[in-house]
């Protein structure tokens, strides 16, 4: 989804609030997670300073993205990380390691920004080798497409490093690299600051020009006034006069009011128009916080949903091939070559050719009819020779045929296999859904393994690192939902096909109840039933939930068959969750949404 940038009046009131926080405090943690994430950790900062901000978590790290279009720092609990990033790194990279030679340990001795520029500086102090003193900057530079980070040395004013090095010839307006110096990104000289403008000049700036026209006129004017921005204060001014005191509000943070929309679409510092329309924020560093956290969730789960699609469409090519190849198989062909092969020696036999071949052409009489029949052979092999080639020739035809005919139900399985990673790709509720998925396409050879992703190990596929071979718990499965009834029963539903495994098998007990929409692609559900009879209502609810995560979500009357897990059994050699079934018994449902939703957290 198109995010909203982060401009430079919101990053100068995020910079004050960080400030509060990290001034005194030491970086104790650096990594480079992909090409552009980072996170730094600190150490020494004080509760009570979290408590003003709302935050009630301590162990914050602060989140830096440099993607061009997802620009933006944040802090955020660690394991809020996990729902938008995608590591890449497995070894630090030569810049993280430069930059925790000279960060790690260092003290934090102020926070800043540039004026009217989206520029986060974080100096600090630590000691070189020599246990000398050196003062260092950290430079965030988050500007759309010249979006940057930088280690400065600034008692000498050079560039120690950079994230990503500018060339004259990528930028005639600045070298960044590192042994240059360092350099402020230009400003353009045709705006103002707003800040250093009085109220008259800025009067006869806009003088002439009508309200609704001042979203598009202010960001032109004026240096580090966003659109955006421009469009919250003109929303809560009724004429000129008021746009100058709302903006001086904004710059000077008088009053503000973070919200947030109920969609997590759009972030303000006014919140302008119908209260109800905002969901109000305790700082600013929460409402930087939240909302970024939605957008870049939401962004990496539109791509890993993108990349099992991919997948998914090229392995359905590769099986329409050999769907293809199998019906290619033509049984003429096979009696044909040997019918040919028969021929020549009935003819030999009876005299009807000369003693070897003078030509590639031969006619001879099929006895059965009388009729002529051509044959193609080799001049240079005896007849016997050219007839075992043609029974060699109807073998290979008969075994291929035979190979493709064992295939057939392997393909048919396959068939329903990719059928069903389609519906749960479709279905996914969260990054974790996806990320599941996505080793399960790795195991079955759907997608490269890639370590890049950094994601865990589903437990049962590859081999485990680790000696400990006790049984995980369900929350350390990936794959498996975990749910309990309105009648308090534990609900197990597979969201992938290494979770149907595991709650069909060592997930369940005998007794338990299996549940699984009939005939077609669905999640398995089990009902845990203690070794208690099951009330109607968590059969229903169980039911409800089998027809919810399956290709019948918007049907009605959706026949559900259930029986208990004693009589369930993992087909050999088949995908996982592909069972049989026996003793089973069928309710029909048609999906209540309130009822999935109340079970659903």
């Amino acid at each position: 989804m198109p995010m909203q940038a982060l401009d430079a009046i919101t990053l100068n009131h995020l910079a004050a609030e960080y400030r509060q926080l990290l001034v005194g405090a030491k970086i104790n943690k650096i990594q480079h997670v992909s090409g552009n994430e980072f996170i730094l950790g600190f150490w020494g900062i004080s509760g009570a300073n979290w408590a003003e901000f709302g935050e009630t978590v301590q162990n914050h790290r602060l989140y830096i993205n440099l993607t061009p279009d997802h620009a933006c720092c944040l802090f955020a609990d660690p394991t809020l990380f996990a729902n938008w990033m995608v590591p890449v790194f497995e070894k630090p990279t030569a810049f993280c390691m430069l930059l925790r030679k000279h960060l790690m340990n260092a003290k934090v001795l102020a926070l800043d920004t540039l004026p009217g520029e989206r520029v986060l500086n974080i100096s600090v102090e630590n000691f070189n080798e020599l246990g000398n003193r050196v003062l260092l900057s950290l430079s965030i530079e988050l500007m759309g497409k010249q979006t940057n980070m930088l280690l400065v040395d600034t008692v000498q004013n050079i560039i120690l490093g950079a994230a990503h090095t500018v060339s004259a010839g990528m930028s005639r307006y600045r070298e960044v690299g590192g042994g240059l110096p360092y350099a402020p990104p230009p400003r353009p000289l045709e705006k103002k600051l707003f800040d250093l403008t009085t109220e008259p000049e800025f009067l006869q700036m806009i003088e002439g020009m009508p309200l609704n026209t001042l979203p598009l006129e202010l960001p032109a004017l004026f240096w580090g006034i966003s659109k955006v921005m421009a469009e919250d204060v003109v929303a809560i001014s009724n004429h000129s006069g008021e746009v100058y005191a709302a903006l001086k509000r904004l710059v000077n943070g008088t009053d503000l009011q973070p919200g947030l929309t109920a969609e997590k679409t759009r972030f303000s510092l006014l919140s302008p128009g119908d209260s109800a329309k905002w969901s109000q924020k305790p700082s600013v560093m929460t409402l930087v916080k939240d909302y970024y956290a939605s957008v870049l969730s939401q962004t990496r789960f539109k791509r890993l949903q993108q990349q099992l699609e991919s997948g998914l469409a090229r392995r359905r090519k590769q099986f329409e091939k050999k769907q293809q190849d199998l019906e290619s198989v033509d049984t003429t062909e096979i009696e044909a070559a040997q019918y040919k092969g028969d021929l020549i020696l009935t003819a030999v036999s009876m005299g009807e050719l000369p003693p070897s071949p003078t030509d590639s052409k031969i006619t001879v009489t099929d006895m059965t009819t009388n009729q002529p029949v051509n044959i193609t052979v080799d001049p240079t092999l005896t007849w016997s020779d050219n007839a075992q080639k043609y029974f060699q020739r109807a073998r290979k035809k008969k075994a291929r045929q035979s190979a493709f005919e064992d295939q057939t139900d392997h393909l048919t399985q396959e068939q329903g296999y990719l059928d069903e990673l389609q519906r749960m790709v479709t279905q996914a509720d969260s990054v974790a859904d996806l990320a599941a998925l996505r080793e399960e396409f790795e195991g079955a050879g759907i997608l490269k393994q890639s370590s890049p992703e950094g994601l865990k190990v589903t437990p049962g596929r590859g081999k485990s690192k680790t000696k400990n071979k006790s049984k995980p718990s369900k929350k350390d499965i990936s794959g498996v939902m975990t749910l309990q009834s309105s009648d308090g029963f534990g609900l197990l539903v597979g969201k992938t096909g290494e979770g149907n495994a595991w709650v069909s098998g060592k997930l369940s007990a005998p007794e338990d109840l299996w549940l699984h929409v009939h005939l077609m692609p669905g999640a398995h559900v089990v009902i845990q039933t203690n070794k208690q009879d099951i009330p109607d209502q968590t059969l229903l609810e169980a039911a409800n939930l089998a027809v919810y995560y399956s290709s019948a979500r918007d049907s009605k009357n959706v026949p559900v068959i259930y029986t208990q897990c004693k009589h369930v059994r993992k087909i050999p050699g088949s995908y996982p969750g592909h069972v049989n079934y026996k003793q089973e018994q069928t309710v029909f449902i048609t999906p209540d949404e309130v009822l999935i939703q109340r079970l659903i957290p």
